[in-house]
């Protein structure tokens, strides 16, 4: 073989491997902008239900103790679209005092993380109709960014480990409850952002983000048996727009349970849980995209709920 066909053979595989290396920069720039805009924290169409995932003061509310299991699918069948998996047990510690432990996995191509959380909660009764709590939650992030997974080439060192660590929060809440209306104000996360790069001049992927999240709803009662609940929550994320997300949910006896959300031009999503005479409560969502993103992506998402409640 002459030099100019062996000068010509490395000058194409070091083309490719350029090349190559672009579009992982291009798709690590993506993944980062769906890690942004969609996975800062828990992103469950079924909040209302564990209400204290974003708002530690929700763990004072009731006096029973409860476990929860979730799972949620995004875009299914997107490959390496995000998955959330969650667990929690809250109980009360007296009649004002009330605590909670939450594990939370999310997972999205390359990167893994889960938020391991204690809340604890007091609540303040200011009448006979009002009562406010206050809650403080206390995390530790996982960060895992398995590099090795991205398919880069042969010997590339940007993309040749993975990357852990481990990353402190704290949030605070408060919740004011009134038998026909509730408010929640709330931040899961309040720490600063923390990013995560291959190296300089090249694109951020994000992991933390502080949060804020302000809603409320009112509950009218239709009769003794059932009453219905429209809502309102939003969420504040620094870096990115506000969503906000309008329900209405239907609770027949505390037994059968159904709702409609609308996430301001993202999602539209139905809802239920359903009791059982087991004191196990069984959970369901569908999620239907109505942004942009259904045009080139008709996958929906849905979310899966188990509930023990000890009376």
């Amino acid at each position: 073989m002459d030099l100019h066909k062996i000068l010509s053979m490395m000058i194409e595989r070091k083309e490719n491997l350029i090349y190559r290396r672009n579009c992982l920069f291009s798709l690590f720039l993506l993944l980062s902008s769906i890690v942004c805009l969609a996975q800062q924290e828990p992103n469950f169409t079924m909040y209302n239900f564990n209400l204290n995932i974003i708002n530690p003061a929700y763990v004072s509310v009731h006096k029973y103790s409860e476990a929860n299991l979730s799972y949620r699918s995004q875009w299914t069948g997107v490959p390496y679209a995000p998955n959330t998996a969650f667990m929690s047990y809250t109980a009360p510690m007296n009649d004002r005092l009330g605590f909670g432990l939450s594990v939370v996995h999310d997972e999205i191509f390359i990167l893994n993380k889960t938020d391991a959380s204690f809340d604890f909660a007091a609540e303040v009764q200011f009448s006979d109709d009002y009562y406010v709590h206050f809650g403080l939650k206390a995390s530790a992030s996982f960060v895992n960014i398995d590099l090795t997974k991205a398919g880069a080439p042969d010997r590339d060192m940007l993309f040749s480990k993975n990357e852990s660590y481990v990353v402190p929060t704290l949030g605070a809440g408060v919740y004011l409850s009134h038998p026909k209306y509730y408010v929640s104000v709330s931040t899961p996360n309040a720490s600063r952002v923390e990013k995560y790069s291959l190296g300089q001049d090249l694109p951020a992927m994000v992991v933390n983000y502080f949060h804020l999240y302000v809603g409320g709803g009112y509950i009218a009662r239709i009769n003794k048996d059932l009453k219905i609940t429209p809502a309102i929550m939003s969420r504040f994320i620094a870096g990115t727009t506000p969503t906000y997300d309008i329900s209405a949910t239907m609770n027949y006896m505390n037994n059968i349970v159904g709702g409609l959300n609308y996430r301001w031009k993202e999602t539209v999503s139905l809802y239920s849980l359903f009791s059982s005479k087991s004191n196990f409560k069984f959970g369901f969502s569908y999620d239907m995209n109505v942004a942009d993103i259904a045009k080139v992506n008709s996958h929906g998402s849905f979310e899966l709920l188990l509930r023990y409640r000890w009376n």
